[in-house]
């Protein structure tokens, strides 16, 4: 799905944000009190190596950096987006 994504947000011109937690990275190892968390199952060093992946494949298209830049980047209108068709639907008068 991720790989999708990013596909999609490089079709359209549109830089992603990604928001971490820090569940991202710590398994029930780390945090026993927390093993409700569905993702605790999964080993941290299985977490961060999916991490680092997604992360190369954005590196790919994008330079990465704090949230604090991607949201001014917003407010200033530089998200790069591309004029892309859309369809629309005609009726009939």
């Amino acid at each position: 799905y991720f790989w999708k994504a990013m596909k999609m947000c490089w079709i359209l011109g549109v830089r992603p944000s990604l928001l971490l937690h820090p569940l991202d990275f710590l398994d029930v190892e780390d945090v026993p009190e927390l093993a409700f968390f569905p993702a605790m199952k999964m080993p941290s060093a299985r977490k961060i190596a999916l991490l680092d992946d997604c992360l190369n494949l954005m590196t790919r298209h994008w330079t990465l950096g704090p949230m604090q830049d991607h949201a001014e980047a917003a407010l200033n209108g530089q998200l790069g987006k591309r004029n892309v068709p859309v369809a629309r639907l005609v009726t009939s008068s």
